[in-house]
């Protein structure tokens, strides 16, 4: 007696479950080298009909595409309308959250160029009329320093909005330390 049982039940149980979980591994094994490539072949083989595998599967994954495609594009007004609340509508929710932060994103770009060309264009367009005048001789002898405090006001202001640039540069790369 082993373990309190009759030694031949003991064998048999053993020789049992042993050949039952070779059994099911090489069914289990079988079945996933058949797997289906495709959504509507995997949720035709979990009992799905074509109709609600394209309404609920592939259609949202399409129009899902033609979003992602319209973003490569730079198209950041892509949206994607969510229904249910399924993986393919929880991938269609994130989406237009993402879509809706790229956009933001962009939009704060496109402003931070736009204020950095005017803080940059105002200075340089001053040191430039200040160097022509003197170039044309247009500034007297007596006006020369006034000119030079001028110019050199002018090219500070310029170097801060650079180094602002850097700094904001270094924010965005996590490099920046408070001093």
């Amino acid at each position: 007696h082993v373990l309190g049982i009759h030694l031949s039940l003991f064998t048999i149980v053993v020789g049992h479950a042993t050949f039952c979980i070779v059994v099911v591994y090489n069914n289990v094994i079988a079945r996933l080298r058949r797997m289906p490539g495709t959504f509507e072949e995997a949720s035709s083989d979990l009992g799905a009909d074509a109709f609600t595998t394209f309404r609920r599967i592939t259609l949202p994954l399409r129009h899902l595409t033609v979003a992602v495609d319209g973003m490569s594009r730079g198209d950041f007004d892509q949206r994607v309308e969510v229904q249910g609340r399924d993986e393919v509508a929880k991938l269609a929710s994130s989406f237009t959250v993402m879509a809706g932060r790229v956009k933001e994103r962009d939009t704060q770009l496109r402003n931070l160029i736009a204020n950095v060309s005017h803080d940059l264009r105002t200075p340089l367009t001053s040191i430039l009329g200040y160097a022509e005048a003197l170039a044309d001789g247009a500034i007297g002898p007596d006006d020369m320093r006034a000119t030079g405090a001028t110019l050199v006001a002018e090219t500070a202001r310029l170097d801060r909005v650079v180094s602002d640039l850097l700094e904001l540069a270094r924010l965005e790369a996590d490099e920046f330390s408070i001093e």
